[in-house]
């Protein structure tokens, strides 16, 4: 049994300073079995409920003195409105996915202040055009498959913006997973759209995890960023390094694209794009791909075309790619939406999680001043000249290793192949109780807790509010989340975890 090779512990330390933390630390020896699951999905009602209402109180905290959110059941990436098909002669933006249709459309009304909550279902005002008359069927859709959540003071939707309308990816409670599926040792694993820039692009979804996910030897997320991955091979033995898109090749319009033979970030007969195009040179996102009129910028979200644009000039969604191919490369016609990837060197991993930073390489901390700007970490922030940038997912990821604390999770393998779990409690920003509260860490510290814990390899997973360990089903620590209730602890939903077998 898992048991028999399990063990944890929860300790307090004193700083000089008069703070503390509260660490907690689950060992697993040998032989065992570490999954990427990002197969979570809690029932369709809980599922919309809790994150309507976490969107409401985000909504309130913004400043909305009577604010309403419509939060829905999003479909595949793969699902089209319609057979997706390529027309050389398409002027402007092409939607290819179900889900961008609706969340654009519905976007569309909040903006012109055409939407009323009656008795909790959303309706269309006043149908003066095609656009106001086709939200108005999508919201018949929604609400006969039960997909659809409203929630807030009702009433007509006056100064409400795209953060109010979220079309919902697969996300779940990591404690229900773990006791549903009977998971002795369950964690939070990548990071996820959760701020409101985050999902501002019609073809994201509210808690879609990004970055590389490996489950049984399938790439079921690709890399989107030079970031940190842990990675274990079929005998289990693990390994950690920083992956890029150019490592990639993507399988989609009947071919077999080798990222590294295509320009990263810049104008190129075959390029691709993410969403750090104009960091480097400019200090800045530049949120669109460069114009091409030779070429077909196609965006992928997952495992998905989700639209297209001729002659460049595509939007980058936060966790998204664009692929710019040349038309002469192309069929115009009818095309899958399906992608699929794998190592261009024909690697090949049983299971991977890509979080970063790096914590602890061969036994050494390998954070310095430089490493959340080698990692590609860029934050949100506004500019000497007044323009406003969203940055680079995670949006308000502080950009320092030593200064900033926070809940922290950790995920470390030792010399002899065991696996060590780490998490350090802290509360929102804020939402303290008292000075007993745990304090947090900086990565810096997080990174020592993983060396003097035997480390060889060790990543950062998502913390804050999603920091999470499940120990024998029940809560190894409390969670950070209180959505600017002091006292009242929440479980925030995850798309993907890590589970131990």
């Amino acid at each position: 049994m898992l048991y028999d090779r399990l063990s944890y512990t929860r300790s307090t330390i004193h700083r000089d300073d008069g703070t503390q933390l509260m660490v907690g630390k689950v060992e697993v020896k040998g032989p065992y079995t570490f999954e990427v699951h990002s197969a979570l999905n809690e029932s369709r009602l809980l599922k919309l409920n809790d994150t309507a209402h976490l969107l409401f109180l985000k909504a309130k905290s913004r400043g909305m003195s009577r604010p309403n959110v419509i939060v829905w059941d999003a479909y595949p990436h793969t699902e089209a409105s319609a057979v997706p098909k390529l027309d050389f002669k398409a002027d402007g933006l092409v939607r290819v996915s179900k889900n961008s249709c609706i969340n654009h459309v519905l976007r569309q009304l909040v903006r012109r202040e055409n939407l009323t909550i009656v008795q909790g279902r959303p309706k269309v005002k006043v149908i003066r055009d095609d656009l106001d008359r086709q939200g108005g069927l999508y919201l018949e859709m929604l609400l006969g498959e039960d997909r659809l959540v409203a929630a807030g003071y009702g009433g007509d939707m006056i100064g409400g913006t795209a953060a109010d309308v979220a079309a919902v990816g697969p996300v779940g409670f990591p404690s229900r997973y773990a006791r549903e599926n009977r998971y002795s040792v369950v964690v939070n694993a990548a990071y996820f759209l959760f701020e409101p820039e985050d999902y501002q692009s019609d073809f994201s979804l509210y808690g879609e995890a990004y970055g590389l996910h490996i489950h049984e030897g399938n790439i079921e997320l690709p890399p989107l960023f030079s970031r940190s991955a842990l990675l274990f091979d079929e005998q289990g033995e693990a390994s950690m390094r920083q992956i890029s898109l150019q490592e990639m090749t993507v399988r989609c319009l009947g071919k077999a694209w080798n990222l590294a033979e295509f320009t990263l970030n810049e104008h190129g007969k075959r390029a691709v794009f993410n969403r750090y195009y104009g960091v480097a040179e400019e200090g800045k996102t530049r949120t669109h791909t460069c114009a091409n009129p030779d070429n077909v910028d196609f965006i992928i979200v997952g495992n998905g075309i989700v639209g297209y644009k001729v002659g460049g000039e595509a939007e980058i969604p936060h966790n998204g790619i664009v692929l710019s191919l040349p038309k002469a490369e192309l069929i115009p016609g009818e095309f899958e939406a399906e992608v699929r990837y794998e190592f261009a060197n024909g690697e090949r991993f049983a299971e991977g999680i890509q979080c970063g930073p790096g914590l602890v390489w061969e036994g050494e901390i390998a954070l310095n001043h430089m490493t959340l700007k080698e990692e590609q970490f860029f934050r949100k922030r506004r500019h000497a000249d007044g323009q406003w940038d969203a940055g680079v997912v995670p949006t308000d990821y502080a950009e320092d290793v030593d200064r900033t604390r926070a809940a922290r999770v950790a995920l470390g393998v030792g010399y002899s192949g065991e696996l060590v779990l780490l998490a350090v409690e802290a509360v929102n920003r804020g939402m303290e109780e008292n000075s007993y509260e745990s304090s947090g860490v900086t990565l810096k510290e997080l990174a020592q807790l993983a060396q003097a814990s035997g480390c060889k390899y060790a990543l950062n997973l998502d913390g804050g509010g999603s920091a999470n360990i499940q120990y024998a089903f029940g809560h190894l620590i409390r969670g950070a989340d209180r959505r600017g209730l002091p006292g009242v602890i929440y479980e925030r939903m995850v798309p993907s975890v890590g589970v131990v077998k």
